[in-house]
């Protein structure tokens, strides 16, 4: 049995969209994950000029943002930022 399923990963998702998202109410599910890694990557730029280490490297396809943004999401909060 894996750590994580797909349907905890689409509810973390969902439950951060519930929290404050500042698109259309019209926009689909993939496209509300997007902004969640699109807004974490602005930040990243933002204290980029600090050196940073990461644990984990999460390579995956554009058409998996629903799962790689509740992945980032549940992994955020076992505590690696």
């Amino acid at each position: 049995m894996g750590l994580f399923t797909e349907d905890r990963l689409r509810a973390r998702v969902e439950n951060q969209l519930r929290k404050g998202y500042s698109g259309s109410m019209y926009d689909s599910f993939d496209t509300k994950a997007k902004t969640i890694l699109n807004e974490s990557l602005k930040q990243q730029r933002t204290f980029s000029a600090t050196t940073k280490t990461y644990d984990i490297f999460l390579s995956h396809s554009s058409s998996d943002a629903g799962l790689v943004a509740g992945l980032k999401l549940e992994l955020e909060d076992l505590g690696y930022l």
